[in-house]
């Protein structure tokens, strides 16, 4: 473990506002805590929090880094006495409670995953945050199995790409929302076995004509808005749906 604290560099948002408001400082980095590893970022990836952190609509959480950055790929520089997992060497992808747009970044050793054979940083760093919340939503917290139905909103985004990847990949039967014809068609090409373009026709009756009127097992939404109740009507006895995000208003009259 690192006997003294880190100088580095990364960067900062003095003003809100477009991607040139972002600028490089240095600051000192803090020895990881009960539970952390010191990651040397070699790439950071770029979520939607980071965006609208960066524009003053997404206040960090108490306690987290005000440094813009959700997810990263590097290698581990140092690690806290209780971390046994992990060492010093070890090239990880990485969850972090913001501080990714940086060199250094401080960590719990639990949101670590070892870097997939034959990635680079630049694709790594793709990986946590999706991977994280879709495993943790579409799988623990609905516990989506083989041979179910899953309808997933926004397909073609990040979260949605990976969800219709694992989802078809673990054997369930893909239904996808997304907003062009374009857009459905690449849903398609990552695992869905229907895709609806919701700026064109209603997701509802397609989904029960291909269920038999049933409707599927799991709704994945990261809609909201005016689709729950819409979600209600596809959805099966006993189903479950998980709600990711809130991206749409709500335009209906219930």
């Amino acid at each position: 473990m690192a006997t003294h604290n880190r100088q580095f560099t990364h960067v900062t948002v003095e003003q809100p506002g477009k991607s040139s408001v972002m600028t490089m400082t240095q600051s000192t980095l803090d020895l990881p805590s009960a539970g952390q590893v010191t990651i040397k970022v070699h790439a950071a990836g770029v979520n939607g929090p980071d965006i609208k952190q960066r524009v003053g609509a997404y206040p960090p959480p108490a306690g987290a880094s005000q440094i813009i950055g959700l997810e990263v790929a590097g290698e581990i520089v140092a690690v806290a006495d209780d971390v046994t997992q992990w060492q010093a060497g070890d090239k990880v992808c990485a969850l972090v409670p913001g501080g990714g747009y940086a060199e250094l970044v401080n960590t719990y050793a639990a949101h670590c995953l070892p870097i997939p054979t034959g990635y680079s940083y630049v694709q790594a760093a793709g990986l946590p945050e999706t991977f994280f919340t879709v495993w943790g939503n579409l799988f623990i917290r609905a516990g989506l199995k083989a041979g179910e139905s899953v309808l997933i909103h926004g397909g073609s985004g990040g979260i949605g790409t990976t969800a219709i990847q694992m989802a078809s990949r673990l054997g369930a039967k893909v239904f996808a929302t997304s907003g062009s014809a374009e857009k459905c068609q690449y849903c398609l090409e990552q695992g869905a076995s229907v895709a609806i373009n919701y700026n064109e026709e209603q997701f509802v009756e397609p989904i029960l004509a291909a269920t038999q009127g049933v409707g599927v097992n799991v709704i994945m939404d990261i809609a909201g808005g005016d689709f729950i109740n819409e979600n209600l009507k596809a959805i099966a006895i006993d189903g479950r749906m998980v709600s990711v995000a809130m991206q749409r208003s709500c335009t209906s009259d219930y």
